[in-house]
């Protein structure tokens, strides 16, 4: 199955459901799907991220950046995820490496030494205010590389790996829609995988 279908599917027929619990908020699968919306509307009209484009996260596992994920696949972007702090630091290298179009932070971590041409924005913006453009999801959001995992020594080159949603989902058993919890980090082989086929099975993610 889809999972961004899926999900367009869930806020319609279990809108009350809980999709994730966290404590900046509980969110339903319908006020997820309506985040998801926003989301990817605000990237395509306001940021211009489009098919093909790279945008950072530098921050901790958070709800938000879950739904950045998603919405960044329903651009044909992908996200490359920075939730360790050795990562974080070297930024600027990475980069200079991978250019991103849009970079966004935890809001209690804001980015100190900025020195690249993109400016850095709170996750929060991400879906902090109504957005005035309407989305246009892409067909094949499943099978394009929406993840990008990278690697650095501190020495030598950037070493990226890219994944597609379809990955993801096929790297992780499926099971019962039981709750996942997350910890400090979603975004690796390991998590993101169950996380995505809870969300499949209309189940509930909790960020620790």
């Amino acid at each position: 199955m889809d999972l961004i279908q899926t999900l367009r599917q869930y806020a319609h027929e279990q809108p009350d459901s809980i999709a994730m619990v966290s404590r900046y908020r509980t969110v339903t699968y319908r006020k997820l799907w309506s985040r998801i919306e926003r989301a990817t509307a605000r990237l395509q009209g306001e940021w211009h991220v489009g098919r093909g484009d790279r945008a950072a996260y530098c921050g901790p596992a958070h709800p938000d950046a879950l739904m950045l994920y998603l919405a960044l696949a329903r651009c044909g972007a992908r996200l490359m995820p920075l939730e360790q702090e050795s990562l974080q630091s070297s930024l600027h290298r990475i980069a200079q490496e991978l250019p991103v179009r849009i970079i966004l932070h935890h809001d209690d971590t804001p980015i100190m030494d900025w020195r690249g041409s993109v400016m850095p924005r709170p996750l929060s913006a991400l879906i902090m205010t109504r957005c005035p453009y309407d989305p246009l999801a892409i067909d094949d959001a499943a099978a394009q590389a929406s993840l990008e995992l990278v690697s650095w020594s501190g020495t030598g080159p950037v070493h990226a790996m890219r994944k597609s949603m379809a990955d993801m989902l096929a790297s992780a058993s499926r099971g019962p829609a039981m709750p996942c919890q997350v910890d400090a980090v979603l975004f690796d082989q390991t998590r993101l995988g169950p996380v995505l086929h809870t969300l499949l099975a209309g189940g509930t993610i909790v960020f620790n």
